[in-house]
């Protein structure tokens, strides 16, 4: 989306979801980006900008169709569908009371629109939940180094692809030396 934005409006990214918001979704490109061979590759995985650029998609599908504004819409689309099938597919049959969103996606209100029309589940912003985005790895840690010092697994293999789920990490206790 931020690829597209800088390209088409000269903008480093879209500002409350406003471009978005003003374009209409292409179903057809939609469904065709959701072919994506990445999208039904068993767990684990990840990728980023390395697999998901612009000028990758491109190869691949059109956009020539499309308006500027309506490639923000359908980009936006298919972010929230793209999160929305990975929910469904691997998350949601496991339980889940809420879902938190923290980073750049959190300031778009048109993407998390689509994701709240796609997901059964609550979602909220870590703000709405009364934390702060950026605390989000420190939450993360917090959590592994309360299951660490309880001995209890905070590495899984189908998180991580290792072979058993594991203890990462080290408790370390401070002793004040005797004076």
């Amino acid at each position: 989306i931020d690829e597209a934005v800088k390209r088409y409006f000269g903008l480093e990214y879209d500002e409350g979801g406003k471009l978005a918001a003003s374009g209409h979704v292409d179903k057809n490109v939609l469904a065709e980006l959701m072919e994506h061979p990445y999208l039904g590759q068993a767990l684990p995985k990840t990728t980023g900008r390395e697999l998901f650029t612009l000028s990758e998609i491109e190869k691949v599908i059109s956009f020539d169709s499309l308006s500027p504004p309506d490639m923000i819409a359908t980009l936006t689309a298919f972010s929230a569908e793209s999160i929305a099938k990975s929910y469904q597919d691997f998350v949601l049959p496991k339980g889940l009371d809420e879902i938190l969103v923290a980073g750049g996606g959190a300031l778009n209100p048109t993407l998390m629109t689509m994701l709240r029309e796609r997901l059964p589940t609550p979602i909220k912003t870590f703000e709405e939940a009364g934390w702060h985005s950026k605390d989000r790895e420190a939450l993360a840690f917090a959590v592994m180094g309360y299951f660490a010092y309880y001995g209890l697994p905070n590495t899984l293999p189908s998180a991580t692809g290792a072979k058993y789920a594991t203890v990462a990490g080290k408790i370390s206790r401070r002793c004040e030396s005797p004076t």
